[in-house]
């Protein structure tokens, strides 16, 4: 299977460190234009670069767990550092990223209804809808969480992405029998 140059991991490390460089600039202009970076990649494999690269930060700045109040912290100091800049700043997107690295989002839409068998009780509160977001947004948004939490740990984005990419790779030689 062939990829585009783009997202080979070279292409992924490039997209992916001149996003959030513009974000650590706090660089609007050079964060739309990285963001357009972003949109030409395989979005399977940036989802795992920028999921892996939030993954480690978090594990490095929380070695005890994330709390509930943790999360809550992190993303609240994303938006407030984020909006003063992104005005775009979406925090249910914000959500999406830091609950879909974890691995606790589900997908998206409305919730399942509940296996029951029987028909749904017309009387019933409907369900809440799930926030959604398009696979732009979710980068973008990834991109500000990570920078967030580079500036929070205070440490350089090579050597997460490195070793993220070092384990994509790894994953992607594994056969399966």
């Amino acid at each position: 299977m062939s990829r585009s140059t783009s997202s080979t991991p070279a292409g992924l490390r490039r997209a992916v460190g001149e996003s959030v460089e513009a974000a650590l600039a706090q660089d609007a202009e050079r964060f739309a234009e990285a963001a357009g970076r972003l949109a030409v990649q395989d979005q399977q494999r940036l989802v795992l670069v920028q999921a892996g690269v939030i993954r480690a930060l978090l594990e490095d700045l929380h070695p005890n767990g994330l709390s509930s109040a943790d999360a809550q912290d992190v993303l609240r100091r994303c938006l407030i550092t984020a909006a003063s800049w992104y005005p775009q700043a979406d925090p249910s997107v914000l959500v999406l990223v830091l609950t879909g690295a974890l691995g606790l989002a589900e997908g998206t839409g409305p919730a399942p209804a509940a296996a029951t068998g029987s028909d749904p009780d017309p009387d019933a509160e409907p369900e809440p809808e799930r926030p959604t977001a398009g696979p732009a947004a979710l980068s973008q948004g990834a991109a500000l969480l990570i920078a967030d939490l580079l500036a929070a740990a205070g440490a350089p984005l090579a050597g997460y992405l490195d070793a993220t990419l070092a384990e994509l790779e790894r994953a992607e030689t594994i056969e399966l029998p």
